[in-house]
């Protein structure tokens, strides 16, 4: 039996690994957006081994830190509570994608009338179990929504995200995540040369 323990752990591990442990219902990489932000911390700030604020930190950050592009490893958004939209009519979407690159889809893909929708980020969001990307008309805030968005949708919540930063290990201090979006960090703008617009 531990023989075959040990050789689950093994197969499992890649698996695991492929993204960090987090406190969310869902979560995707990258900054959110086109543009890799700018952050800066107002006060002395804690950075877990984990994006999840528990257990002992492994970092402290300085009050008055300036964190740009070269500082972050990595950036993940994490689902903490989905936004939840409901169709007021057939939807159809000529251009979407499955979340999954493994998956291939093809020809209109339609949300029917009266269907919930779980939205994880700016059009990305899911129905039935699957998680799908779109190219407009399911905005992650009450900013984005248009005409358009309420002649289709009721929306019902929008999500609560978090997103974290991986900071580099540098100076001696390791690797650790930091909640960007948490008290104490604040964004100061946009990294110039990360994206169109930027």
């Amino acid at each position: 039996m531990r023989l075959l323990l040990a050789l689950c752990a093994l197969f499992l591990a890649p698996f695991a690994s492929a993204q960090p442990r987090h406190g969310g219902v869902f979560a995707f990489a990258g900054s959110g957006g086109d543009c890799q932000g700018l952050y800066a911390t107002t006060r002395q700030v804690l950075a877990y081994a984990q994006p999840l604020a528990v257990g002992n930190p492994v970092r402290r950050v300085e009050a008055g830190r300036r964190i740009g592009p070269s500082d972050v490893a990595e950036e993940l958004n994490v689902v903490i509570r989905p936004g939840r939209f409901v169709a007021r009519r057939n939807v159809t979407f000529d251009e979407w994608s499955f979340y999954d690159r493994d998956r291939q889809g093809s020809g209109p893909l339609q949300i029917p009338r009266g269907m919930s929708i779980e939205v994880f980020g700016q059009d990305l969001w899911r129905m039935n179990g699957v998680v799908y990307q779109t190219l407009w008309a399911i905005p992650a805030t009450r900013a984005g929504v248009d005409a358009d968005v309420r002649r289709d949708f009721t929306t019902e919540s929008f999500p609560q995200v978090e997103h974290w930063l991986r900071l580099a290990a540098r100076g001696g201090q390791p690797a650790a995540w930091l909640n960007a979006s948490g008290p104490g960090v604040r964004r100061t703008g946009d990294a110039p040369n990360t994206g169109e617009g930027c």
